[in-house]
Formats: C-alpha cells, sequence, structure tokens
C-alpha cells in the first residue's frame, strides 16, 4: 500500500517549529484519546491527525486555508491562551473539570453579559452547560472576563 505522500504526489513538510518546553506543556494542558500533531496555523497552535498532514499541506499550498485540525490557542509567556474551537471540541479538550452553568447563566455567556460565580480559582476555565464545552472565562480574583466571541454572541433578548 502507498503512503498518504505517494498518493498526493508531494513531500509534506508541516512546520512542527515548536520549541521542546512548548510541547511540553501542550501535553501536559491537552488531552485526547486520539494521536496528535501540532502544527502552527499563523500565530495559533492547531491539533490534527497525523495522518491529515500531507492533506492539509497540500491544501495550504493550493489554497487559502482558514482553520484546519481543532485551533488550540496560542502559548504566550508559558500559558496556554485558549481560542473558542478548544471549548468546543470533544475529541481534542484541555485537562481539568467543566465549570457547569445553570440555563440562565449559560444564556448570559452567551450574549457576553456579566457572570457572577462563587469559589472560582484564578486563571482560565473552560465553561459549559450540561457538559457540552460553551466557551472560556478567565476568573482575575475580583471579575470574570467573557472570552466568547463577540461575533458569536446572542443578541436577542431574553423576554421572548
Amino acid at each position: 500500500k502507498k503512503s498518504s505522500e505517494e498518493e498526493v504526489g508531494i513531500k509534506t513538510k508541516i512546520k512542527q517549529s515548536l520549541p521542546a518546553s512548548e510541547l511540553q506543556l501542550l501535553n501536559t494542558q491537552i488531552q485526547s484519546e486520539l494521536s496528535l500533531s501540532w502544527m502552527m496555523q499563523g500565530k495559533n497552535i492547531a491539533a490534527v491527525l497525523p495522518e491529515h498532514l500531507p492533506l492539509i499541506q497540500l491544501l495550504i499550498e493550493k489554497l487559502r486555508v482558514r482553520y484546519a485540525g481543532v485551533e488550540v490557542g496560542q502559548l504566550l509567556h508559558q500559558e496556554l491562551i485558549p481560542e473558542p474551537a478548544l471549548a468546543l471540541a470533544s475529541a481534542v479538550h484541555p485537562k481539568g473539570e467543566i465549570v457547569s452553568l445553570n440555563q440562565k447563566d449559560a444564556i448570559n455567556f452567551l450574549r457576553k453579559d456579566p457572570l457572577m460565580l462563587a469559589d472560582l480559582s484564578k486563571g482560565w476555565h473552560r465553561v459549559g452547560y450540561e457538559s457540552l464545552g460553551l466557551g472560556w472565562i478567565k476568573s482575575l480574583g475580583n471579575r470574570i472576563n467573557n472570552y466568547h466571541p463577540a461575533e458569536w454572541r446572542i443578541r436577542m433578548s431574553a423576554n421572548r
């Protein structure tokens, strides 16, 4: 059987220019039941299946690819700044528990309204409703920043 490189007729050169320290940080913060490879997409790191790398490289060479794999986030000062796609992914997810929201808080989160959550440690937290990831918040101790993308927010009022 021919390898996937031979099938598409190219030699792949995906840049896996992540230093060992960054790879170690990713491996300690991200979990998956699947074997993953990491690749750079602009400033973001994406998780992809190793068998898809040759095809992704071919598509990147020939087309304008906006997303490939699951965007995990950026590593900035030894901290993972997560992307919204990571919170929504089912096969690739950060280690740790989901902060479970009730329906009212979940809708407030999706509207980008302020959240009042008690007993939340400082740092990044994935929030969800009924065990489904919705997005990211960052607790600063005295307040919570909502990192739900503004273009995804719910604009409809709750009184309907």
